[in-house]
Parts: structure tokens; sequence; C-alpha cells
């Protein structure tokens, strides 16, 4: 399926230096770019669900779900190996 026909219903949408996350109202997440800087998620897109928000820094993104558990992806050196699983469970989103 094209990332064109994905884009439906974005509700927000977050950058790398090389590619992009697009939310979904649904809570799923549609990523496109440079493989090195997020643009691939295969590595993690089965827990792409029920997404409350989506952040990023240079080459990574971090995804919170709404069972308060966060997924990463992208570049390993910039966060994604390092990122403290003791915030799995202990960080929320609260909707304005």
């Amino acid at each position: 399926m094209s990332v064109s026909s994905r884009l439906n219903n974005i509700v927000a949408i977050s950058a790398t230096s090389g590619s992009f996350a697009a939310l979904t109202s649904q809570g799923s997440v549609v990523t496109w770019g440079d493989t090195n800087t997020g643009g691939d998620d295969s590595s993690c897109a089965a827990e792409l669900n029920d997404i409350c928000a989506i952040y990023s820094n240079t080459h990574a993104f971090a995804a919170l779900r709404s069972d308060n558990n966060v997924i990463v992806w992208g570049d390993p050196s910039s966060g994604v190996n390092d990122f403290p699983s003791g915030l799995n469970g202990n960080i929320s989103y609260i909707s304005q």
C-alpha cells in the first residue's frame, strides 16, 4: 500500500532531518523518507497502534501509546538504543 493512500485523517505530523511520521485519528502511524532517520518503521510497525502522540529528534521518533508505553525507532545512536525502559508505563498523555 502506498504512503499517499494511507495519509487519511491525519491529526499530527512530526519530522526528523530526513523523514516524516503522520499520526492518524485512528491511532496508527504512517512513515516515509530516509530509512536511517525513521522513515522505515518496519522494526516496530506491529506496535504502532493506539498511538496518542508522536515526537522526534534529529534522527529518531518516539510514539506514545494509549497504554503509556513508548515505541522508538530511527537511528540507534539518536536515543533509540538508550531509551530508558523505566519510562514505559510511567508516562501519560493529556489531551486538550
